[in-house]
């Protein structure tokens, strides 16, 4: 909120919900997705099972560790080279 135009930031806090379930689908996407891929509705057995989990966490530790590195990454930025002035005189 901080970083919002005075003007923009009701918008800005009534965005934060929406992308936080907007995460929460999409990382139950991904799950999914890789839980399917890994052979975890097939695996029958105690040793595939282990599998198909370890696979899955892998995956959801390697998005966690790029959305760490994207966290510490994005602040020290100085400025967004494709962001654009919308008050700038033409």
């Amino acid at each position: 909120m901080e970083a919002a135009r005075s003007g923009e930031r009701d918008r800005a806090s009534a965005l934060l919900p929406t992308l936080q379930s907007a995460g929460y689908a999409i990382g139950a996407a991904v799950a999914g997705l890789t839980a399917n891929a890994a052979g975890y509705p097939e695996a029958t057995t105690p040793d595939g099972l282990r599998d198909a989990t370890i696979t899955i966490f892998t995956v959801s530790a390697i998005i966690g560790l790029g959305a760490m590195i994207a966290g510490f990454a994005l602040p020290l930025r100085k400025k967004n080279p494709l962001a654009i002035e919308l008050h700038k005189p033409l």
